[in-house]
């Protein structure tokens, strides 16, 4: 896992990828688009800095092409390092996706530092992820805000 602090071009350059007031079937109303939009500027210059050929999409399907693969980014709001226990989820309306790989990366509430996760290939999330039904708890505190598909952070692919 990568953590990278986030600078103030970075914040402008996820405020320019979403020019719109809300996503479509977002579970917060589009409140917490800008994470969503810092974890794509993220995995972009993540990717990049490895040596990897990559380009902005914006798709619904997936975000991301990376040497030919699509990549959807998937980000968690976090007050707290993200460790192995933490939840790796896609709700289950995106299941449907036309993607190749989820990357998961985590953004600080107060925007100051990130986290490069991991990945996963999308047969393979869905072959080892539990769907779980909205209202479900977990964590004994967390209560699923829709039908969603999770697994751990510790069952993806680290970044080293």
């Amino acid at each position: 896992m990568k953590k990278i602090y986030i600078t103030p071009e970075q914040i402008e350059e996820a405020t320019d990828l979403y020019n719109f007031k809300c996503l479509k079937n977002s579970i917060t109303k589009g409140e917490s688009q800008i994470y969503g939009a810092i974890g794509e500027v993220l995995a972009m210059e993540f990717l990049r800095s490895r040596g990897k050929e990559v380009k902005y999409e914006g798709d619904y399907n997936y975000d991301l092409i990376s040497n030919g693969k699509k990549i959807d980014v998937k980000t968690i709001k976090t007050d707290k390092e993200p460790n192995d226990d933490f939840n790796a989820n896609i709700s289950a309306f995106n299941s449907s996706q036309q993607t190749d790989f989820y990357l998961w990366c985590a953004v600080s509430v107060d925007m100051t530092y990130g986290y490069v996760i991991g990945y996963l290939d999308k047969n393979e999330f869905y072959k080892i992820a539990e769907l779980k039904k909205k209202g479900e708890i977990d964590w004994g505190q967390w209560t699923f805000k829709s039908d969603t598909y999770t697994t751990k952070i510790k069952n993806l692919i680290k970044f080293t």
